[in-house]
């Protein structure tokens, strides 16, 4: 296992899902900031290099699909996942185009999500140390 402390940034409008996301996160041992909506978490992202951004779609000011695109200017851009109650095969096709390299939907099992997230971000890391 590495060694590596990851940084993630939860961007969800409803506090009660940051808080879970966080929480499974940081059971797993990765440090979390939330942000409530896609403009504070692209000033956020803009200042701190994150490891990991789980964001949901649906949100005021800016939305995940814009923020998802401007993750992507980033030097370094996390790896980037969408957490979202819309189950919809466009959508789906739509993110992953747009650069997110997962998405999963509400409601989604907690621990196993943050095991899988973890593990991304291992593979991940593993990947650029080739």
């Amino acid at each position: 296992m590495n060694e590596y402390n990851f940084r993630a940034l939860v961007v969800d409008d409803e506090p009660i899902i940051c808080r879970r996301v966080s929480r499974a996160l940081a059971d797993e041992g990765i440090d979390c900031t939330s942000a409530y909506d896609g403009e504070i978490a692209w000033t956020m992202a803009q200042e701190i290099r994150y490891d990991l951004v789980v964001t949901d779609l649906k949100m005021p000011n800016k939305n995940g699909r814009e923020l998802i695109t401007e993750l992507q200017q980033l030097e370094t851009p996390p790896l980037i996942v969408v957490l979202t109650a819309v189950d919809d095969p466009e959508v789906v096709k739509s993110v992953v185009q747009l650069g997110a390299d997962d998405i999963m939907f509400k409601p989604v099992k907690m621990e196993a999500f943050a095991a899988k997230l973890h593990a991304m971000l291992e593979t991940r890391l593993d990947a650029t140390r080739v």
